[in-house]
């Protein structure tokens, strides 16, 4: 999924502006621009995230407080989490600020894939949330499998187990 623009803001002084309530999970970054053309007054900015259900100031996480942003400057947050029902605010002590929020979604479809990993000795592939076991002949069978190393025989098409006294099929009919 792209980076999408989430939203845009050139907020009056010291005015805490909504710029952006999320409706599902997103990872975002902030980026803040100092247009004014005088150094005073001195611009500071701050960025937070009111999470949903969130009553009081307590509850809010701060991403930048009153951060120095003098003339011509700009800066751009580290990414961080919301989730669906939080509003991201953004206030300046100057009228001469600028901020656009930039975010992808996160959800499963965002970023697709088949990962095959290895963990010691045990593989594990995915497809559409299902796994799949290692597979092969008697011959195939892995020499440095652990006790509780679990396959499916080709021969016999039943799954195996490796126990402390060798290879025992497992299931019914076993």
């Amino acid at each position: 999924m792209a980076i999408t623009r989430l939203g845009l803001s050139n907020p009056v002084a010291n005015d805490d502006v909504a710029i952006a309530t999320f409706n599902a999970p997103y990872l975002v970054s902030v980026t803040a621009a100092n247009k004014a053309s005088v150094t005073t007054p001195v611009c500071k900015v701050s960025i937070y995230v009111v999470p949903n259900n969130a009553t009081v100031a307590a509850q809010y996480a701060y991403i930048a407080a009153n951060i120095t942003l003098t003339v011509g400057q700009s800066f751009e947050t580290f990414r961080f989490a919301t989730n669906a029902g939080d509003t991201l605010y953004v206030r300046a002590t100057t009228a001469n600020v600028s901020f656009s929020v930039n975010g992808v979604e996160q959800n499963d479809v965002a970023l697709p894939e088949n990962v095959s990993q290895t963990f010691t000795n045990k593989v594990i592939r995915g497809d559409d949330n299902t796994l799949y076991l290692e597979k092969g002949t008697t011959a195939e069978r892995p020499a440095l499998a652990e006790v509780g190393y679990v396959r499916f025989n080709t021969e016999f098409e039943k799954l195996e187990v490796k126990t402390s006294t060798g290879w025992q099929q497992v299931g019914w009919n076993a």
